[in-house]
């Protein structure tokens, strides 16, 4: 996917990426330290940073503003807690993974590519252990499943069978600040 990356005044980084097949234009706040807009692959780029602009006040008052003292202590907590605790996930359920890495994510939990490399969000550190377990083991199980198809959801259950009940408590907790 193209990325186009502009300083915008007020607004700060902004990355453009283009899509085939999309519609309309998307804008998030992945992190604190840029804009995301995804948009239509027909459309010139001049009309999203006429879209980027018309919504600066939503930007602002969405943004995330965690301060980078504070994400330090917690991403140390998060690799001293996470990193072991995953690789003994890992042992135990048969899975592989060829790397781990920590972030302030600010939609999600985790994450895992077609490389088997597992992103785990530090905000993790403030969710009860149950829930730790639920979203490092889903990750795991990417390992083996990229998509959430039935295969996924099936191997998902297998290790964990009270997977869906947990899942409902996830969902109700927000990875951020």
């Amino acid at each position: 996917m193209p990325v186009k990356e502009i300083n915008l005044p007020e607004i700060g980084l902004v990355k453009i990426y283009k899509r085939q097949g999309l519609k309309n234009m998307r804008l998030s706040l992945p992190r604190t330290d840029y804009v995301r807009l995804t948009m239509p692959a027909w459309l010139p780029y001049k009309a999203g940073i006429v879209f980027i602009k018309q919504k600066q006040g939503w930007i602002k008052i969405n943004k995330p503003k965690i301060k980078p003292a504070l994400k330090k202590p917690i991403k140390e907590d998060a690799e001293a807690y996470l990193k072991p605790r995953l690789s003994e996930l890992a042992q135990l359920h048969g899975y592989s993974y060829n790397k781990v890495s920590f972030r302030y994510l600010k939609s999600r939990w985790g994450s895992c590519n077609a490389k088997k490399e597992i992103t785990l969000n530090i905000m993790l550190m403030h969710l009860p252990h149950k829930l730790i377990d639920h979203v490092l083991v889903h990750e795991l199980v990417h390992t083996k499943i990229l998509k959430h198809g039935p295969d996924f959801w099936h191997e998902f259950e297998n290790v964990l069978p009270n997977a869906k009940h947990q899942r409902k408590l996830l969902n109700k907790q927000h990875p951020f600040i």
